[in-house]
């Protein structure tokens, strides 16, 4: 091989190296932006799940303790109805005996 040949592989393969080990550092990034990509979908996920759990618990009524305060307040309301009913009825000579 000539000297001249030799030189122009070596310029050469130096090239490629510099190429391959660039190549290599921007797959590098890219992969390690993409990691960064994928932590924050994968956190917005659990925000996102969290959020509506949280929303869900505000929302839900419990059936059966509403039922209950319902009755409750029915049964205190029907007694008062009750109460005013009878002392409407009280007459004057109800009141005397």
């Amino acid at each position: 091989m000539r000297s001249g040949e030799t030189r122009g592989l070596t310029n050469a393969l130096e090239s490629l190296d510099i190429a391959m080990t660039t190549g290599c550092a921007q797959q590098g990034a890219t992969g390690a932006t993409s990691r960064r990509i994928e932590n924050v979908q994968t956190n917005a996920s659990k925000t996102s799940l969290q959020l509506t759990t949280q929303l869900s618990s505000i929302q839900d009524v419990d059936v059966a303790d509403m039922t209950i305060q319902f009755s409750s307040v029915d049964l205190a309301y029907r007694a008062a109805l009750q109460t005013t009913i009878s002392i409407r009825q009280t007459s004057l000579l109800d009141f005397l005996r």
